[in-house]
């Protein structure tokens, strides 16, 4: 059976793929074996689709009728036998199904739809005998029993399904089923069950630690209560006390607490581990530099101090004194507090650290630290331009390193005033690494230089070739600057506002706060409503928080919230003044109430700008060796996919956004279809198996899966993102109020599973 993950936009994340289940359920039938040698009439099965889709459902069942009985495949089936259920048809149904019992060798299966039928009329006695018949009928073959399993799960009979697989383990003297099980015990809310079977899995076989981790991760992430987290947790303890040989448990409890962002958790098992396996310290270096990446500095300079006590001998010693300077830096500029006296101690770490290694290639790293605090704290700005001087200069550097020493060099000659000092350096490592990460780092420095003085056509030519950059972080802020420019054209066409308020940031950067603030007042004065208003007063908020003056900061932040509801920066805004009240102001309720009324509806429409959402989505694809990519707009997956595929298409409708795509993926022109995928056969896509991932619009997601059913044998997974109603009603199980069309064609052929919220 395939399977549907999808992602539902707003709250929800859900899918079809066969992915994880492509050893464990059964494969489609061949498309022979479902619509025969010769197909039925396109428009018979069109018109019984068309009448099941409108309830109109005596019509679809004497369609469908007549199509099972000449072709007599499953796929009829289903549609036939639900027809009738909505029918109350019982009757006729169990003459259907005691047909498909004598006829086919699988009939255990559909001993489970005659029991369901008995159910449905109000014959529980009746339903429990043939139930029970299946149940003892099971012999030791692995697909009879994943089979008979599902069709109990399918029928709501979830405890028939659980006895199925214990009872296959037994008689199969085999003890596998964890991923099945797992699955059935998460939709019972029986969470100490599945984590026992996700964990029992990977220990047995650690190929499947790819897959359990995305269907914890999965779990985790819509998890409110925390009950998941605690269950995992728990029994991750109980293991690695009964059995700390096992490594696995021990790697999975770091895993977990990383998930949590427990990093202190994480950082106790890792250096037991190190300790235990006698290991270099690689596993302590990369938790170090996630603990940065994720602001948690202390835990990093715990984590380097830990590296730097193995010896000046060790391997990773000289990584641990540039990690740790860089983590001390990071946590004290990142403070709103902190005193001319903890920078001066900072440069004083950097110095001793320079006589310890001394000044070469390989402490060229530290020089560029220093050299930045210098220039943008201390005010040394000829001492930091002459240390990367040196360090430019300095044989034995890669080539890569001195061209970022390079662009910090250009970063503080702009700082101090010396703009086309500033731009050539810029140049000179754009040319050097073009179609480089850190080519596109100096254009985009270059083009906001220009548009710091006031050349915004050639700023936003560059602006817009970086929004195709590699580095999605150069690409996003990138996009940023060029929709800043071309949304605050003013009337006459001009960019007189836009002027003031560019010369604004440039004296922020060179860190002028008092006139950056009188000239941010000049706009007001140039018109009294314009739409930069939001981000001068967004900007004002930032120099005061810069200034140490949190009260007015916390102030002009609230009124771009109250001023600006629905604008981006209005989540930006609320999030500060959450981090104010906390860190600042000591109110902690404040801050909890702030982050509880951020905007939803710019959440709506902004989140799949956050690149782990979108790396995460792309991750929930399981089958990559052939990927068509519905509707992808400005490429926000996209640009995921390419790393996960070499043989990828997309498909949209809109002209504009090809026209976007085939300019910022020149590599995939050749695959770009400007089509309604509705109206495009699959196989004219590929020419065999894809998968299918995407962002579904709401007014045609089910149209989509009609028309992903109706090509299963061509599609064995979809990924997509779908409102939660609509994911919800898809995945719900028989008896549930929502529980419809879809849920029971789906769930006849996929595996459907919700796999986080958004």
């Amino acid at each position: 059976m395939n399977k549907f993950n999808f992602i539902i936009i707003f709250s929800l994340a859900i899918g079809l793929s066969i992915g994880s289940f492509a050893q464990t359920i059964p494969t489609f039938p061949k498309a022979d074996d479902v619509f025969g040698k010769k197909k039925a009439k396109p428009d018979q099965e069109k018109l019984a689709a068309e009448y099941l889709k409108n309830k109109e459902f005596e019509k679809a069942a004497e369609l469908y009728g007549k199509l099972f009985e000449e072709k007599q495949t499953h796929f009829f089936y289903t549609y036939y036998i639900y027809c009738l259920f909505e029918l109350q048809d019982y009757k006729s149904a169990l003459k259907v199904v005691r047909k498909q019992i004598r006829n086919n060798p699988d009939r255990l299966r559909y001993m489970v739809d005659e029991g369901y039928i008995y159910t449905l009329s109000g014959e529980p006695d009746k339903s429990k005998k043939i139930f029970d018949e299946a149940f003892d009928n099971i012999t030791p073959n692995a697909n009879q029993i994943k089979g008979l399993a599902n069709a109990y799960k399918y029928r709501a009979q979830t405890d028939y399904a659980i006895r199925t697989y214990l009872k296959g383990r037994k008689i199969l003297q085999d003890d596998q089923f964890h991923l099945e099980l797992a699955s059935i015990y998460k939709q019972l809310e029986n969470y100490d069950e599945m984590v026992i079977e996700y964990l029992d899995q990977i220990e047995i076989d650690q190929s499947r630690l790819k897959t359990v981790k995305g269907r914890l991760q999965s779990a985790l992430n819509d998890d409110p209560e925390g009950l998941i987290n605690d269950a995992l947790r728990t029994e991750l303890l109980r293991r690695i006390q009964r059995h700390p040989e096992t490594i696995i448990n021990s790697e999975m409890l770091i895993w977990l607490s990383v998930q949590q962002k427990d990093f202190n958790m994480a950082l106790i098992q890792s250096k037991s581990l190190d300790r235990r396996l006698q290991e270099d310290g690689s596993r302590i270096l990369e938790l170090a530099n996630l603990c940065i990446s994720n602001e948690s500095y202390d835990n990093a300079i715990d984590a380097f101090n830990y590296l730097l006590d193995k010896g000046a001998d060790s391997r990773y010693y000289l990584d641990a004194k540039i990690g740790i300077l860089n983590a001390r830096y990071l946590k004290i500029t990142n403070r709103y507090d902190y005193t001319h006296q903890d920078l001066l101690d900072l440069k004083s770490e950097y110095q001793k650290a320079l006589v310890e290694f001394g000044e070469n290639s390989s402490t060229v790293q530290i020089m560029k630290y220093m050299a930045h605090l210098q220039a943008f704290y201390l005010d040394e700005i000829d001492e930091a331009i002459d240390l990367l001087n040196k360090a430019v200069e300095m044989p034995g550097v890669k080539p890569a390193l001195k061209a970022d020493c390079k662009i910090e060099l250009g970063d503080i000659l702009l700082f101090s005033g010396s703009v086309w000092d500033a731009t050539l350096l810029y140049s000179q490592v754009d040319y050097d690494f073009k179609n480089n990460p850190l080519g596109h780092k100096a254009k985009y420095k270059n083009a906001r230089l220009s548009y710091y003085i006031g050349e915004f056509g050639w700023a936003k030519a560059q602006l817009d070739v970086l929004k195709a950059a590699t580095s999605k972080l150069i690409a996003n802020d990138a996009m940023d600057l060029s929709l800043l420019i071309s949304d605050n054209i003013d009337m006459d066409s001009s960019y007189t506002a836009l002027r003031y308020f560019s010369k604004a940031d440039l004296l922020v950067y060179q860190n002028k706060p008092d006139e950056a603030l009188l000239t941010l007042d000049s706009i007001q004065m140039v018109a009294l409503w314009h739409p930069l208003h939001d981000e001068v007063l967004f900007s004002k908020g930032e120099i005061m928080l810069k200034k140490g003056e949190f009260t007015v900061a916390d102030s002009l932040f609230a009124k771009v919230v109250d001023m600006y509801p629905e604008d981006i920066l209005a989540d930006n805004a609320l999030m500060i003044r959450a981090d104010l009240n906390e860190r600042q102001f000591g109110d902690n309720l404040k801050q909890q109430t702030l982050i509880s009324v951020r905007p939803k509806k710019s959440l709506g429409q902004h989140f799949l700008k956050d690149e782990n959402i979108a790396r995460k989505i792309v991750d929930s694809l399981q089958s990559t060796s052939c990927v068509l990519e519905i509707g992808p707009g400005m490429g926000v997956l996209t640009k995921y996919l390419i790393t996960k595929t070499d043989n990828l298409k997309l498909i949209e409708i809109d002209p504009e956004s090809v026209e976007y795509l085939s300019g910022t993926f020149p590599e995939l022109q050749k695959n770009i279809i400007q089509a309604d995928f509705l109206k495009v056969k699959p196989d004219e896509i590929f020419n065999r198996q894809f998968s299918i991932i995407g962002n579904f619009p709401y007014n045609i997601s089910s149209q989509i899966f009609f028309k992903v059913i109706e090509n299963r044998e061509m599609i064995p997974e979809v990924v997509g993102m779908i409102q939660k109603e609509v994911a919800e009603r898809l995945a719900s199980p028989p008896g549930n109020k929502t529980y419809g069309i879809l849920s029971v064609i789906l769930g006849a052929f996929y595996d459907i599973e919700i796999l986080f919220s958004v």
